[in-house]
């Protein structure tokens, strides 16, 4: 909608109006909303730059809104747009709300200034404020009485280089500033510089004493943070935060920081070095995730001697887009014992993984993605609680860790993977030896070297509910065990282009719900005896171009759902046979096979329940 209905000023007794668009010359002006005196809940003003006369602002009268409690202002973003020659300034002042708004909302003002009401401690209710996008703003409003506010969001203000004691909104008789406030974002604040506190409250409790979570994200210019003018070491300490997030800013950032013992989740992106993280752990002795995301410098993430292993509430850890790291830590150090995720993900250059990592024995989780250069795990065995392991595009990678295949001893019960998942790793090869007993999810997807699953491999894995094959090129044959597993659910083919049959034993006819084939270009037939498979609900079948014929006794009984495309070769009366015996059958979608069809046959009879017939 680029334009209001004529006449909305008339419904005198509206209570929820969403959006009201400020039109331009002779359009919908905002003395529309000079009736609306009954309007709740939120109220978005759009296109506020075709205000023609303060007049207008004024007859409209925001304050006499009582029922309003969320109230945006938006201004044009587009810098080709006419802006009207009425006072940006004056618009926005004439445009207070009632005192009970809690929540506050403004955009791409062009004012020079804030008026004085946003701040003002009688608006007694805020709790929510986000200031984005003034472009001609120097100084931010004084916002610390403003008693109740919790969360506040400042962006994109590019004018802004020091903020000071007049954020703050300090006076002689203030006792706490930002009393509430729980979340702090400042982002893409490119001039901002200097952040000073004010002097006569350097008390940690004075400012911020709720603070919880504390967001900087593209402010590069920014370095002296929390420092009295006066002073030459910085003052303010944040006892409560628990978040930090520090997004392309000097590195320096956190040696102006004091007293975060509280500090649970820390993440760093886009910073240069870490060099200037603390050498002495214990001021982050509350802290359970560590992620640090594209920093192009790193090398190593903590050098000897750093402390490491005084992080004994760390439970994750994620290492993302580190072109230049060698290894997390240096041959001497220990991870954490308390790791429950590790998560490492492009990190190009990365040659080896940290020793020890046997005695991380809360360790859940283990993702490895995008490291071409690894390759092999450390010589001991991973944590036996793992449960989770995904290899992903580790290209030099030679050899699974040890442990997760085992050579048939009474150590193969006490390993509890549950899931594993290989994705393009053409130089892994699968030891001799079985997989765990307890695996429940296997995923093995673009591994060239694959010509076969050894069935050495899955003897024990009888708790597989789930198997994923995807673009093994040179896949020629299926595992026969799979008949045996009495737990699996769903299996998926994907892109296997030299699989012809599936085995002969047919597939497992206990508890199979879904069987998807794709793009399967030499595969022959589907396996046999499928009316076995008496649990099966839903049959994909696409791409195959080699399939003529179905086999014999036709299909599931119970399927929900089948869908066969892409298989030239196959003939309708094949593919049609005994369909009308298919009583739960709800969706069936056909096409590209059969080319010489120009009817259904006579006898075909749709079955009996179809809600959705796709051709």
């Amino acid at each position: 909608m680029t334009e209001m209905p004529l006449h909305i000023g008339k419904l005198i007794n509206l209570k929820k109006l969403s959006k009201f668009i400020v039109a331009k010359g002779n359009g919908r002006r905002i003395t529309e909303l000079k009736g609306l005196s009954h309007l709740q809940w939120q109220l978005s003003l759009f296109d506020l730059q075709n205000v023609a006369e303060i007049r207008d602002v004024r007859v409209a009268n925001l304050k006499e809104k009582r029922g309003l409690d969320d109230l945006i202002m938006k201004w044009s973003s587009a810098s080709n747009d006419i802006r009207s020659e009425v006072d940006e300034f004056e618009v926005l002042d004439m445009l207070e709300p009632y005192q009970n708004l809690k929540k506050l909302s403004i955009f791409f003002y062009e004012g020079s200034k804030f008026p004085s009401w946003i701040g003002n401690p009688s608006f007694v209710n805020m709790v929510y404020l986000n200031i984005c996008d003034c472009s001609n703003i120097t100084s931010l409003p004084s916002l610390g009485r403003l008693p109740l506010l919790k969360d506040l969001h400042i962006e994109r203000m590019c004018g802004v280089s020091l903020v000071d004691s007049e954020f703050y909104g300090a006076t002689p008789y203030s006792d706490k500033l930002f009393p509430s406030l729980e979340t702090l974002t400042f982002r893409e604040m490119s001039k901002w510089e200097k952040w000073f506190q004010p002097l006569e409250f350097e008390a940690a409790e004075k400012v911020f004493p709720y603070l919880n979570q504390l967001v900087l994200q593209s402010c590069p210019k920014l370095l002296s943070i929390f420092e009295c003018p006066l002073l030459t070491a910085p003052t303010l300490s944040l006892p409560s935060l628990r978040e930090l997030n520090l997004e392309q800013c000097d590195e320096r950032f956190l040696t102006r920081l004091k007293d975060l013992t509280a500090l649970t989740r820390l993440k760093i992106e886009n910073i240069s070095n870490l060099s200037c993280l603390p050498q002495d752990f214990t001021c982050l002795v509350s802290l359970q995730v560590l992620e640090v995301e594209d920093s192009g410098e790193l090398r190593s993430l903590w050098q000897e001697g750093a402390g490491f292993e005084n992080l004994s509430c760390l439970k994750r850890l994620a290492v993302i887009k580190c072109p230049q790291l060698l290894q997390l830590i240096d041959e001497d150090e220990e991870l954490p014992s308390s790791l429950e995720y590790i998560e490492i993900e492009d990190c190009s250059n990365l040659v080896k993984l940290p020793k020890g990592m046997q005695k991380l024995r809360t360790l859940n989780d283990l993702h490895i993605k995008w490291c071409p250069k690894l390759l092999s795990f450390p010589s001991e065995s991973l944590p036996s609680l793992l449960k989770n392991l995904v290899i992903l595009e580790c290209t030099s990678l030679q050899s699974l860790p040890k442990g997760v295949v085992h050579d048939g001893s009474s150590s193969i019960t006490r390993c509890h993977l549950k899931q594993l998942e290989i994705v393009g790793c053409p130089s892994l090869l699968f030891p001799s030896g079985e997989l765990p007993a307890a695996l429940k999810r296997l995923e093995i997807w673009d591994c060239d070297w694959l010509d076969y699953i050894p069935e050495r491999l899955l003897p024990n894995s009888r708790s597989l509910e789930f198997i994923q094959i995807g673009n093994c090129k040179n896949l020629r044959a299926l595992p026969h065990c799979l008949s045996t597993f009495e737990h699996l659910t769903e299996l998926h083919v994907n892109q296997c282009s030299s699989l012809e049959y599936f085995p002969e034993s047919g597939l497992p006819i206990y508890n199979l719900r879904a069987l998807l084939i794709f793009e399967c270009e030499n595969l022959k037939s589907l396996p046999n005896r499928m009316y076995d498979l008496t649990t099966l609900q839903h049959l994909t079948v696409f791409g195959c171009p080699c399939i003529e014929t179905f086999p014999e006794g036709g299909f599931p009984p119970k399927l929900l759902s089948f869908t066969i495309l892409g298989c030239q070769q196959l003939k309708l009366c094949c593919a049609m046979w005994h369909l009308h015996k298919l009583t739960s059958l709800k969706d069936l979608i056909v096409g590209d096979f059969d080319r010489d069809m120009v009817s259904f046959p006579e006898d075909f009879t749709i079955p009996p329940n179809l809600v959705h017939l796709q051709i």
